[in-house]
């Protein structure tokens, strides 16, 4: 037996090591045919203009057509699932937002439900592509021009004061009642279908504030003085609104840091290198003065990053929602 026993373990490490050289010189040479980049969301917006922004710098850099696939679905579930069944090889990519990568999983571990598809453990993330800050709005006619102010209200009449909502768990809904959480305030939600119908909502004053995305057609109806923008609510002011303060600036909130942010996930299993490669070329696109004016006028923030500071967003994202849900203070039916 210990004259075989030698043979067997050369032969092990041999085929370990072809192995290990095998997937070396896949990675080395990924790609070698098209890559999809799934996005959950209708062509023309702003968030598949920031995809295809990608996919056009990606194609450039590594030589092969990244290729961008709309399938739009509630919290990028068609997305997921589709990433998750192709193979772990980096050729199918999943541009997935906060939604379908954190606060559908918050969601549904508070719930007590099942999570299908399991996004925290089957995708694995590769870096982050933009962030579309979100800003605090309210009707024109009302007395309201600073955070403060809108606070006084909220004190004084908040259960008479409506708010408006992207829907139920929406990272809109959920910025709302952080806010009003933090500073023991309260207001009548009033969920909708999208950020249209809030912000149609809010010029009518059907709601008198709401917490929603800056970019697009909001910021322009700002500043046709339709709807007012009074704070928001990053870390960081907006380039395109340099007088708006911060949330945290204007209501003493250190820390309170909401958007909407956009990245890339592939299939756990892809190899290491292959991850990297791509993070490495995102960084670099969200670096290029094209890309960032590009999306900038959308007011959509360009931000790569490396996998480790993906995956430590989506850790403390997932931490923070889940410890809002733990209030009590969301109903879902």
């Amino acid at each position: 037996m210990k004259k075989n026993f030698l043979p067997k373990v050369l032969g092990l490490s041999a085929a370990l090591l072809m192995a290990g050289m095998t997937q070396l010189a896949m990675a080395q040479a990924y790609p070698n045919k098209p890559v999809k980049m799934l996005i959950p969301f209708p062509p023309g917006g702003p968030t598949d203009l920031t995809g295809r922004t990608y996919a056009d710098k990606l194609t450039t850099a590594l030589g092969q057509s990244f290729v961008v696939e709309n399938r739009p679905g509630p919290n990028g579930i068609i997305v997921s699932n589709a990433t998750i069944a192709a193979a772990a090889d980096g050729y199918t990519l999943a541009f997935s937002s906060v939604g379908g990568a954190v606060l559908a999983p918050a969601i549904n571990a508070y719930r007590n439900k099942p999570q299908d598809p399991d996004t925290l453990k089957q995708l694995t993330a590769v870096s982050l592509m933009a962030e579309t800050p979100l800003g605090i709005f309210v009707n024109p006619s009302l007395n309201i021009n600073t955070v403060p102010e809108l606070i006084a209200q909220l004190r004084a009449n908040g259960a008479k004061m409506n708010v408006g909502s992207d829907g139920i768990g929406s990272s809109t809904h959920l910025a709302e009642e952080l806010f009003m959480n933090l500073l023991k305030l309260e207001s009548t939600h009033v969920p909708f279908k999208g950020t249209v119908d809030v912000t149609n909502a809010l010029m009518q004053n059907q709601v008198q504030w709401s917490v929603t995305g800056i970019g697009g057609p909001p910021i322009s109806l700002h500043r046709q003085g339709r709807v007012k923008i009074i704070a928001v609510g990053g870390s960081t002011r907006l380039p395109a609104l340099p007088e708006l303060p911060t949330v945290a600036e204007a209501a003493n909130l250190p820390g309170f840091d909401v958007a909407s942010w956009f990245a890339i996930f592939v299939r756990t299993g892809t190899d290491k290198a292959i991850i990297n490669s791509l993070s490495t070329e995102i960084q670099k696109a969200a670096k290029m003065q094209d890309v960032i004016d590009k999306l900038g006028a959308l007011s959509i923030v360009a931000r790569g990053s490396t996998p480790e500071q993906l995956n430590a967003k989506v850790d403390a994202d997932y931490k923070k929602w889940s410890d809002l849900l733990k209030t009590g203070k969301i109903k879902f039916e």
